[in-house]
């Protein structure tokens, strides 16, 4: 099972141990490595676009086919968040058995604007304020790294407050990543069982969309979906320091309520829909 991660700065680490445990139960190996420039990894992340990040996938799994001690004739995918839009494009170039998308996206601007509108909610942004935020949300923040400094730095305090500012790196992957649309791709996942994972209370995805689009293209038996109660983009079931606790002590009780047990049965289950 290759596991590609969202966005930021991940390394070979792995911090999801327990699902590799479940998946190590039922007969597969896990593989996750550096994101370029982070730990080991030369280059930088931030150069990417999904589709170099897919062909990083590729080889990968090509590197994995000359080590005797794995069969690698079943090849599953994890996509978390916006691994979710780098799994059809890896689909499209190799064959791959079964894909489990952890609190995907559909659309990466109606995402950044769904972010918002959790931002307003939990700050409870007066209305006047609330459109002025959404008006700079929708607004042209030019062509040019420049530009976009020159938006950024025109906006009122209360409403820049609501906004990030981004490094030139930063607005370069933005820019060369703000067309992705999952409708353009799920389409290569159309024959492949497909395990959909999403939390009630995600404030950076909007679930509802996610699973409509999904159902849209690849309804029927090769697709699962599964909603989390009471759990967010992580799918975490602590926070804090209960969340520090139960990791240590109890590892296996960070998730969400039955997702272990989710994955490892559609992973054991045979591939066939």
């Amino acid at each position: 099972v290759v596991f590609v991660p969202g966005d930021g700065t991940t390394d070979a680490d792995p911090g999801a141990l327990p699902v590799w445990e479940v998946l190590a139960e039922v007969g597969y190996a896990t593989v996750k490595w550096d994101k370029p420039g982070v730990g080991n990894s030369t280059g930088n992340w931030l150069d990417q676009d999904m589709s170099d990040r897919a062909d990083e996938v590729v080889d990968v799994v090509a590197a994995l086919a000359n080590h005797s001690e794995l069969d690698t004739a079943e090849l599953g995918v994890i996509g978390v968040s916006q691994g979710g839009w780098v799994v059809p494009l890896v689909a499209e170039r190799i064959e791959i058995d079964f894909f489990i998308a952890w609190s995907t996206a559909i659309n990466w601007i109606r995402q950044g604007r769904y972010l918002t509108e959790q931002e307003l909610a939990a700050d409870g942004a007066a209305a006047d304020l609330a459109q002025r935020v959404r008006e700079a949300d929708r607004s042209d923040r030019g062509g040019s790294y420049q530009e976009y400094l020159r938006w950024y730095d025109a906006l009122d305090p209360a409403v820049q407050s609501f906004f990030s500012k981004m490094s030139e790196e930063r607005w370069q992957f933005a820019v060369r990543n703000q067309d992705l649309d999952a409708r353009n791709t799920l389409d290569a996942l159309k024959d492949t069982p497909v395990l959909l994972m999403l939390g009630e209370h995600d404030m950076n995805v909007d679930v509802d969309d996610t699973e409509r689009v999904y159902r849209e293209i690849l309804g029927g038996p090769c697709l699962h979906v599964v909603r989390y109660p009471d759990v967010g983009h992580e799918l975490l079931d602590h926070d804090g320091l209960a969340l520090t606790l139960a990791a240590v002590f109890r590892p296996r009780n960070i998730f969400a309520d039955g997702m272990l047990d989710d994955i490892q049965r559609f992973a054991g289950e045979p591939k066939r829909c």
